[in-house]
């Protein structure tokens, strides 16, 4: 990996339609992981504090990190700000390519069978935790 990484932790959560993405939300106020507006450019959304699983894959993938999201830490500014949340297929598949060893936390229990189901077929559970 680009930054010397051997293995990473990836916060999963299913959306509204039922895709698997991976976020790193904050908590909202009412107690659900997930929220979108710690991180994400949300002016276009009715609900400023909706969470990524409120969203269809769809409407996920229109949002973009804002630039002043501070957990934002690398690459360059204009990347950081151009990139969206990845589907949880994405960054396997990266992290498979860079040989990469991925913890995997569910954050909500309806993305269980759909995430082991996706490990198995891209051959990844002896890489997966």
């Amino acid at each position: 990996c680009e930054m010397g990484a051997d293995s990473v932790e990836l916060d999963v959560f299913a959306t509204k339609d039922g895709e698997l993405v991976v976020f790193h939300g904050a908590q909202g106020r009412d107690g659900r992981d997930g929220l979108l507006s710690n991180l994400m450019d949300v002016a276009q959304l009715e609900d400023p504090d909706a969470h990524v699983q409120d969203l269809t894959l769809r409407e996920v993938q229109a949002l973009r990190f804002r630039e002043t999201a501070p957990e934002l830490v690398c690459g360059p500014e204009r990347a950081r700000a151009s990139a969206g949340i990845p589907t949880l297929r994405a960054a396997l598949e990266l992290c498979k390519k860079y040989g990469v060893m991925v913890t995997v936390e569910l954050k909500e229990s309806k993305a269980t069978e759909p995430a082991l189901q996706l490990v198995q077929q891209l051959r990844m559970l002896a890489h997966v935790l």
